[in-house]
């Protein structure tokens, strides 16, 4: 009976095992645990809701629009931390997040600047509590981890008095670890599927800033997402009486983990006396095998409360995340993220004095919250 079943389940389960990480029907593949978002790092940024591609006037320029970087008169150095809470439901939780969001030092001359940076898009820990069903499998218990690191370098050039561009270069670290149950009649056949990862890749991104006539700016980027290769294996669980424990039963190598490619378009407004900024970006978030394509609009408005040292200024933003799952029809093996249409609001004040700036921002929505403090010394 047993040789009966294992003849009849195993190749079942190879075939639509690895088929499971990527079946979001209930919209609760283990997936949805690595909500990967692509917004830029900084507290001054933020509490702009992220419309930040036609300002970008301090070092987070390097990653968010490396034209920026012109901007700024003398050399810096510039640190974010930053905490994210994702929020709880009855499929899972420890999803909370914090360390160095952003470090980065800035060289500027006259009609030219570089810098060299370290961002990180995400790092965080899951334990999936609840289930999915595909057809007579059960799936429960899953644990995970990903970790998304980058390093870049950037140069920007004052090409006329109104209009420079830039240029980047990055090199992405990506570590991604999964393990799922599966189940067909529990206990007596359980099975694991395990999905990892530690890859590299390079990648560029690329900005123009043209600052127009009335106090108006306008500002573009692109930048390339990483593409990482994911393995899967499907593994007789340590209870299996099907096959012995711990058997690999099934290995797929080099399944594709893209992050998408971004367009953005921005422009900005700041008032004659200068006490009041406004900006507007669309980002454009190209498909690839992990996402579809989906559109972003940011907007942020920042008001000068204090115009003596230290000066004060107080930001408001709301910017919509769209959902960026692929066709549920369509089954692609990979630790996609699984996003939710969502509306952020965000708030944030900035200090800056002679030689030293502060900025502490604050964005919520339904599912997840990001508090970002910066601090950028120049000297």
């Amino acid at each position: 009976m047993i040789q009966r079943v294992r003849s009849l389940l195993v190749p079942g389960l190879v075939a639509l095992g690895l088929l499971v990480p990527a079946f979001g029907a209930d919209a609760q593949d283990p997936a949805s645990l690595f909500q990967f978002r692509l917004a830029n790092p900084g507290a001054r940024s933020l509490g702009f809701g992220g419309a930040f591609a036609a300002l970008a006037d301090d070092a987070t320029a390097a990653y968010a629009n490396p034209a920026g970087l012109v901007q700024l008169v003398d050399p810096e150095i510039s640190v974010e931390l930053r905490v994210t809470v994702f929020s709880a439901d009855e499929i899972a939780d420890d999803r909370d997040a914090s360390g160095l969001g952003f470090a980065a030092f800035v060289l500027p001359r006259k009609k030219w600047a570089v810098a060299v940076y370290e961002t990180q898009l995400l790092q965080v820990s899951s334990i999936f509590a609840g289930g999915f069903t595909l057809g007579p499998f059960l799936g429960s218990g899953t644990t995970g981890s990903v970790q998304v690191k980058n390093q870049g370098l950037a140069g920007a050039y004052r090409w006329s008095e109104n209009f420079s561009i830039g240029l980047g270069i990055s090199r992405f670290e990506g570590e991604f670890s999964s393990t799922s149950e599966l189940a067909f009649d529990p206990p007596r056949s359980r099975f694991l599927l395990v999905r990892t990862t530690e890859d590299l890749d390079v990648s560029f991104n690329a900005g123009f800033l043209w600052n127009l006539p009335g106090r108006w700016d306008l500002g573009g980027f692109f930048r390339q997402g990483p593409r990482f290769g994911l393995a899967s294996d499907l593994i007789a669980g340590p209870t299996s009486e099907v096959q012995p424990p711990l058997t690999i039963l099934d290995s797929t190598t080099g399944i594709p983990l893209d992050l998408p490619n971004l367009y953005g378009l921005g422009i900005a407004y700041e008032s004659k006396n200068g006490g009041m900024t406004a900006s507007f970006e669309w980002d454009h978030i190209s498909p690839s095998a992990s996402f579809r394509a989906a559109e972003e609009l940011h907007l942020g408005l920042e008001l000068l409360v204090l115009r003596t040292s230290p000066v004060i200024a107080l930001r408001l933003g709301v910017w919509g995340d769209p959902d960026r799952r692929p066709d549920k029809q369509v089954f692609t093996p990979s630790l996609v993220p699984m996003g939710f249409d969502d509306i952020h609001t965000s708030i944030g004040v900035g200090l800056a004095f002679k030689s030293l700036k502060l900025d502490l921002a604050v964005d919520q929505s339904s599912r997840v919250d990001t508090v970002s403090f910066s601090m950028v010394y120049a000297f």
